[in-house]
């Protein structure tokens, strides 16, 4: 068989957190649909598709970076989210300067033409916006024959400046791209989680969403492929499987697909999650999601206030998105119901109302979520009239508007979190302990020379051990570890844990806090709503040797620093 003209390799970076508890969750559902629309065309005898396989999305930058060099890709596909796109554009441009030959395409949720940094890299090659099964084997076309789409959702590269195309794309029919039933990638994860999209587009026009606003009609398959798809899930392992429709009850089939599901599910052997739209749910309708083991649905309440619900063009009737909450409690189905601050015309106190009312809803969770100005939403272009301030860099947070400052939304949030009881963000369960139980399983050890180059590690979570004893006389050693450890690797997450053997000075633990702010927050430092703007992603820990045992005063004033500093 010849060997193929092409090799594409598809990559999704995950997205990085603390929980050291559960494996990382990461399925590259757009590489999959991609190399299938690739394969239906005649590129494919030409064209061979990788998928970064998992073992990737625990390597670090350098070790990444080395990884797909090796790999030798003709083509280099990223799919962007809010997590990502930073860390990929570094990775991007080190893989530019390693293998010039590569050409970078981008797609997924944070391609937008007025998005604020990406078209400023020039590591990137093309970009598509909105939905890609179609556009994406033209571009892979195009750029074989030495050309350029039609397409106005693709932008090319040309030199120092980017050029869209003007011929709106054919619409995407969701019967028509979904990968087959019983190929090789429709499986669950190692975890027995499987996904399954019934419908593509949303009935609703939020505007903070860029779903709906990029495509405006629905389709769907029916009960028939729904159960079919779920019966080869389950005969692959699967023991959950997450509906990602936008909007689960907006497919036409809905009422069918519940029977359908009933029917196979009799020995609820299979759990499901999926986002409903709770207004228009029937008590038929909630009996059967409890029957056929929907044991957790999300449900985007966002506010109850009519007057805020019709500022981001949300249906602002509040009685029938109540009754149908009533009607899934009362089946005692678990529910996340989804409220949000810093949205258009909201107050204080129309967010301390929503709050108060969500946590009286039995068996509830209450996922309290800032409004994001996403590029690509017609939020983000209203942010000058609204005058809506927010931030530049994902996630784009909205810190405050005309009613609402920046202190009455961290107000909210320590009100969400008192009233709630919960803790979002993975915080360290104990940060000066005889056994840290959130440590990283990557250990680097600090030598009392300059830091190497390159900085030793593989994976993107690793803790850097500081130990020995009179640490304090070499804090500006310690310091220049700590600089290059983030310099090197920006966009992984740190633990630099220091094991003492005597009680070292405070001072030592405060500069190394102080070393870590002088860098540019990470990621998830910006994604935190911490009221007290403690570090996230580069903590500093104290793991205590076996046979050191220091003075309750000691522990509890170290304690109490990096519990300040320290998420």
């Amino acid at each position: 068989m010849p060997s193929p003209d092409t090799t594409l390799l598809f990559l999704q970076l995950p997205q990085l957190d603390n929980d050291v508890s559960v494996a990382p969750e990461n399925v590259p559902l757009a590489a999959h649909y991609l190399a299938y629309s690739l394969s239906r065309t005649p590129m494919a005898a030409r064209t061979q598709c990788r998928v970064a396989p998992p073992n990737t999305d625990t390597m670090d930058d350098r070790t990444l970076v080395n990884w797909i060099v090796r790999q030798q890709p003709d083509l280099l596909v990223g799919t962007l989210y809010l997590w990502n796109i930073e860390r990929f554009l570094h990775i991007a441009g080190q893989v530019r300067r390693k293998r010039p030959r590569t050409t970078i395409m981008v797609g997924g949720p944070e391609v937008a033409r007025n998005h604020p940094f990406l078209f400023e890299s020039d590591a990137i090659d093309a970009a598509a916006s909105g939905e890609g099964e179609i556009v994406f084997p033209l571009m892979v076309d195009a750029w074989q024959h030495h050309r350029t789409t039609s397409c106005n959702t693709v932008a090319w590269r040309r030199g120092h400046r980017w050029v869209w195309g003007h011929t709106p794309p054919p619409p995407v029919h969701l019967p028509d791209i979904l990968p087959p039933a019983n190929g090789r990638l429709n499986r669950p994860d190692s975890n027995g989680m499987a996904y399954l999209e019934t419908t593509r587009g949303c009935p609703l026009r939020c505007t903070f969403c860029s779903y709906a606003h990029q495509r405006r009609s629905r389709s769907a398959i029916g009960p028939e492929a729904v159960i079919q798809r779920i019966r080869i899930l389950h005969q692959r392992g699967a023991r959950e499987i997450r509906f990602i429709d936008p909007t689960f009850n907006s497919n036409p089939h809905f009422d069918a697909i519940l029977d359908a599901i009933l029917q196979f599910n009799r020995t609820k052997s299979v759990r499901f999650f999926a986002e409903i739209r709770a207004d228009t749910i029937t008590t038929r309708q909630a009996h059967l999601l409890k029957k056929a083991n929907f044991t957790d649905l999300e449900v985007g309440v966002q506010s109850r206030s009519p007057r805020v619900l019709r500022a981001i063009q949300r249906p602002s009737r509040i009685q029938p998105l109540l009754t149908g909450i009533r009607r899934m409690v009362r089946q005692h189905i678990h529910l996340t119901v989804d409220l949000m601050a810093g949205l258009p015309g909201q107050t204080p106190a129309d967010i301390r109302a929503d709050l108060e009312w969500a946590y009286r809803i039995p068996d509830t969770q209450v996922q309290f979520l800032h409004t994001l100005l996403i590029p690509g939403t017609q939020l983000r272009e209203q942010r000058t009239s609204l005058k809506l301030q927010a931030a530049d860099r994902p996630p784009y947070r909205v810190y405050a508007t005309p009613l609402l400052s920046q202190d009455s939304l961290e107000q909210a949030e320590m009100f969400a979190r008192t009233r709630g009881g919960n803790l979002p963000d993975s915080p360290a369960r104990k940060l000066v302990a005889y056994r840290l139980p959130d440590r990283f399983p990557e250990s680097v050890r600090f030598r009392p020379a300059p830091p190497p180059v390159p900085f030793p590690g593989h994976t993107n979570r690793r803790a850097i051990l500081i130990r020995g004893k009179d640490l304090f006389s070499r804090r500006a050693r310690i310091a220049q570890w700590i600089s290059r450890a983030i310099t090197q690797e920006p966009h992984i997450l740190c633990q630099f844990v220091v094991c003492p053997e005597q009680e070292e000075p405070l001072d030592l633990f405060d500069g190394m806090i102080r070393q870590i702010r002088n860098h540019e927050p990470h990621w998830l430092d910006r994604l935190s709503t911490d009221p007290e703007h403690r570090l996230v992603a580069r903590r500093v820990m104290v793991l205590l040797p076996e046979k050191f045992r220091p003075s309750r005063s000691w522990r509890r004033a170290v304690t109490d620093l990096l519990e300040a500093s320290c998420y």
